[in-house]
Order: structure tokens, then sequence, then C-alpha cells
């Protein structure tokens, strides 16, 4: 993530990385933070249903 961004050094990093990291989408904002805070909610929910955390108090 970066404020700016210089095509010949993101082309650069990128083809030297050894890694398949590809970026799909950019978005220069974030959603609006109940919205956030909603779907953090659905997907603790989730997870405790399926098993992957444990509720704590």
């Amino acid at each position: 993530m970066c404020a700016a961004k210089d095509d010949a050094v993101v082309e650069y990093a990128l083809s030297r990385s050894t890694s398949s990291t590809l970026v799909s989408s950019y978005t220069e904002y974030l959603p609006d933070k109940k919205l956030l805070e909603e779907k953090l909610r659905e997907l603790t929910d989730l997870a405790l249903e399926m098993g992957e955390i444990e509720e704590t108090d």
C-alpha cells in the first residue's frame, strides 16, 4: 500500500518478487465504518458457528 506510485518502481519491484503477489483492484477510500463493523460481526459469527474461534467474555 502506498499513497503514490511510480509505474517503473512498481513494475521492477513486482518482477523481482519471489512470491506470486498480484493486485486485483485498487481502492483509494475505506467503506463506511458501520459497514465494516457489520461485516466484521458477520465474519466473527460465522467463525464461531464453524468452531474456528472460541467466544470470549
